[in-house]
């Protein structure tokens, strides 16, 4: 997205340096509800390797990119792997639940 145009791009986990899950591996990513999914997540930003960290590592990447912060996707999906590696993900998601809690009051 510019202010001039909108495009459409389709890519795959390759694009990002990131091996395509087996059919096996992609049912580890089922949750059946809100607190699975939360489980899930922290699995993630404690730092255990898998489909559901590859997810975060896509997406998160993918956002790198668009808003200009790395050159590539494999840089960007560099740039969010040192982001969990480093506790910097982990840290953000609790300050935004601190926010959340405060703004409640």
């Amino acid at each position: 997205v510019s202010s001039r145009e909108c495009r459409k791009l389709y890519w795959t986990p390759e694009d990002f340096g990131i091996r395509t899950a087996s059919g096996s591996k992609r049912k580890d990513l089922l949750v059946a509800n809100a607190a699975e999914s939360a489980a899930c997540i922290a699995t993630v930003l404690f730092g255990e390797l898998g489909p559901a960290r590859d997810v975060v590592l896509l997406n998160a990447a993918a956002v790198l990119w668009a808003a200009g912060s790395a050159a590539s996707l494999p840089e960007a999906r560099v740039l969010a792997e040192q982001a969990i590696d480093t506790g910097k993900a982990k840290q953000k998601l609790h300050d935004l639940v601190k926010f959340s809690q405060q703004a409640e009051r």
